[in-house]
C-alpha cells in the first residue's frame, strides 16, 4: 500500500472519526434537549399540580375560618346570655309566641306580634296550607330567630310536602334549643316518629 493510499484511508478515518464525534455530540445534545424539555413539562405539570393543591387548601382555609368566626359570634352570645342568666335575667319566647322576661325576681309576659303569628301558624297548619306556612315560618324566623316555634312548624309543613331531611333538621334545632321545655314535649315525638320512618 502506498503512503498515498494509507493517508487517504488515515484521512477516511479521521474524517469519520469527525463525523461520528459531531454526530455524537449533536445526538447527546438532542438527548439533553428532549430530557431537559421532559423534565421542565413534569415540572410544569408538578406546579399546576401543586398550585391546584394550594388552591384547595386556601378554599379550605377560608372555610375554616369563616366557620371559626361563626363560633366565635356564637360564644360571645353564649358568654353574654351567661351573664345575664347570673344576675337573674332572662329573655326568651313561650312556644306561642308570647314573651317572658325575668329580671330582678320580676316575671314579665308580653302578648306581642308573635304571639298573632303564632295563631296564623296554627291555622295555616289546619287547613293544610303548607307553603303559606312555610313562608310565614321562614319570614318570622328572619325576624325573631331566638323563636323556636317557626322552625318546628316550618318542619312539619316540610314533613307534610314530603321534605323528610329538611323537616328533621328543622324540628331537630327547635328541639335542641328547648332542651326539658314541656311546652316543646309534642315536638318532640314528631322528630323521634320522622326519624324512625324509612
Amino acid at each position: 500500500m502506498s503512503t498515498e493510499t494509507g493517508l487517504t484511508l488515515l484521512n477516511i478515518t479521521l474524517w469519520i472519526g469527525i463525523t461520528l464525534t459531531a454526530i455524537g455530540t449533536i445526538g447527546s445534545q438532542c438527548l439533553t434537549k428532549a430530557v431537559q424539555k421532559e423534565k421542565d413539562r413534569s415540572a410544569s405539570a408538578k406546579q399546576d399540580e401543586l398550585l391546584a393543591q394550594n388552591k384547595s387548601l386556601l378554599e379550605k382555609i377560608d372555610i375554616y375560618q369563616a366557620d371559626l368566626e361563626k363560633k366565635d359570634e356564637k360564644i360571645k352570645e353564649l358568654d353574654k346570655k351567661a351573664k345575664m342568666t347570673t344576675r337573674g335575667v332572662t329573655s326568651m319566647y313561650s312556644f306561642n309566641g308570647a314573651k317572658r322576661q325575668t329580671y330582678g325576681g320580676n316575671i314579665n309576659v308580653v302578648a306581642g306580634e308573635e304571639f298573632g303569628i303564632f295563631q296564623q301558624m296554627v291555622d295555616l297548619e289546619k287547613s293544610k296550607n303548607y307553603p303559606a306556612l312555610i313562608e310565614i315560618c321562614e319570614q318570622q324566623i328572619k325576624k325573631t330567630p331566638d323563636w323556636f316555634t317557626p322552625y318546628f312548624y316550618k318542619g312539619v309543613a316540610q314533613a307534610n310536602k314530603g321534605l323528610k331531611d329538611e323537616a328533621i333538621k328543622n324540628i331537630r334545632y327547635a328541639v335542641d334549643n328547648t332542651l326539658g321545655d314541656p311546652e316543646y314535649a309534642e315536638a318532640r315525638k314528631i322528630l323521634e316518629r320522622l326519624e324512625q320512618q324509612p
